[in-house]
């Protein structure tokens, strides 16, 4: 399985935020014991979304929880920015789009119970990934 690391810059930034996302953990936690998907959306870029997805993934497997963060953002992909591998993994839109297994897209991290998803290149059309077959 292909490994990620957190860039240690976005880590710094993290760091610091860190308990912040670790009470909204708590809170989403208290919210039932049968919530088993959290989705993170906006309708504009730079609202956070990729920020706040990573720190909640990052605060549920630092609690113990094995957590699988998957970046859907077909469009407009920023989490390759927090996410560094040395290894060509398979990426969600190449699975979406029949051409990839996923397999060898499902990637450990250093930071213990996180996998990640990765969403890969931009399509030339996100619409039909999300209406696929593999979807």
């Amino acid at each position: 399985m292909p490994t990620l690391e957190i860039a240690q810059k976005k880590l710094e930034f993290i760091k610091k935020a860190e308990e912040y996302y670790n009470a909204l953990c708590t809170n989403i936690q208290l919210s039932g014991d049968k919530l088993k998907v959290i989705s993170v959306t906006s309708v504009n870029p730079g609202e956070g979304k990729t920020t706040t997805s990573v720190n909640i993934a990052r605060s549920f497997a630092r609690a113990g929880y094995k957590t699988l963060l998957i970046d859907g953002d077909t469009r407009n992909s920023v989490m390759s920015g927090f996410f560094k591998s040395r290894e060509k993994i398979t990426e969600l839109t190449e699975f979406l789009s029949g051409t990839a297994d996923l397999s060898h897209g499902l990637c450990d991290t250093n930071i213990e119970n996180l996998f990640v998803v990765q969403s890969g290149s931009v399509s030339p059309n996100p619409t039909a990934l999300s209406q696929s077959k593999n979807f």
